[in-house]
């Protein structure tokens, strides 16, 4: 086998419910999303992550069915010939070692960093609320007065919200 049709080979038989997904599209023919995830018994969304791995290696294809209105995924050429190979190798009794994929959070400072520029970036509008009830609560003036305080603080922590939100829109 070529190299590269290994490299995808590893990828995608590097966790056992992608194997399970590529065995079953090879028994069943073309499926749904939420039918494998019903036969192989995991969560939607897991099934879709491991369907666009499969699928960025190039073991398997989308396809719209227009007779039921959903999108359907088949296997590719390529897919067979490997899985006809794994067989093959298990049937004539050659070691076949599991990959084990451990999977690596990327870019956690980044993450990081987001949630702090989020804080940052929101805590001005907290900031206004807090300096809008502490006025209106103060034992100073009539209640007319902290009430006018109270309202232009609430309309100043909506408009940095605002403000925020239609800056990062575009």
């Amino acid at each position: 086998m070529d190299d590269r049709v290994i490299k995808k080979a590893i990828e995608a038989f590097g966790d056992s419910t992608r194997y399970e997904i590529l065995c079953l599209l090879r028994r069943e023919g073309p499926l749904s999303v939420n039918e494998i995830s019903v036969k192989v018994g995991k969560h939607r969304a897991t099934v879709d992550k491991h369907l666009k791995l499969l699928s960025k290696v190039g073991f398997v294809t989308r396809l719209m069915d227009e007779r039921r209105g959903v999108y359907v995924y088949m296997l590719t050429e390529s897919a067979v010939r490997v899985l006809d190979e794994f067989d093959k190798a298990v049937k004539r009794g050659d070691e076949v070692r599991p990959v084990i994929s451990i999977p690596v959070r990327k870019y956690r400072i980044l993450r990081i960093t987001r949630r702090i520029a989020t804080n940052i970036i929101y805590a001005p509008s907290g900031a206004f609320l807090i300096l809008g009830f502490i006025g209106f609560f103060a034992p100073v003036g009539g209640f007319l007065a902290r009430v006018i305080w109270l309202s232009i603080f609430l309309v100043l922590a909506w408009a940095w919200l605002f403000f925020i939100r239609s800056a990062f829109r575009r």
